[in-house]
């Protein structure tokens, strides 16, 4: 009924400041040539699903949790490829803090072929499955 996405979020703190209080939130959509590409990117003004809160993010720190995403089969929107069906799904992530400006970015989430960076899209015409090999691509 749903394409989950089990997953562990690394935050790191690349700047020189201490980020306090900060709301970490998330959702999963498709990417697909006929969506606006605004419907497709997380933006400061996104709706996007709380995910977790961390107290906070000193300079330089990483913080990680776990996370688990869904996305009905309903709401995908498939890409044909001669024969086969595809899915890319799109992890779109933002990330608040006091006193800061909303942070955000997009990933492309796919199949990672041993010995390869690129990740490719799933197949919705084959039998549904459990993946343990993916990867993601930031796009933004």
């Amino acid at each position: 009924m749903n394409a989950t996405l089990s997953c562990a979020i690394k935050v790191h703190n690349q700047t020189g400041h201490d980020y306090q209080n900060l709301q970490i939130s998330g959702d999963l959509v498709t990417a697909h040539g006929k969506v606006a590409v605004s419907e497709q990117l997380a933006g400061a003004d996104t709706d996007l699903a709380p995910l977790n809160t961390m107290p906070a993010l000193a300079a330089g720190e990483t913080g990680e949790f776990a996370a688990s995403l869904n996305l009905p089969i309903r709401q995908i929107r498939p890409i044909k490829q001669g024969r086969a069906t595809l899915y890319v799904p799109l992890l779109r992530l933002r990330i608040t803090s006091d006193g800061r400006a909303p942070v955000t970015q997009t990933f492309v989430i796919g199949m990672k072929p041993p010995g390869s960076n690129k990740v490719q899209p799933f197949r919705l015409d084959e039998m549904p499955q459990t993946y343990s090999q993916i990867g993601s691509r930031a796009l933004d």
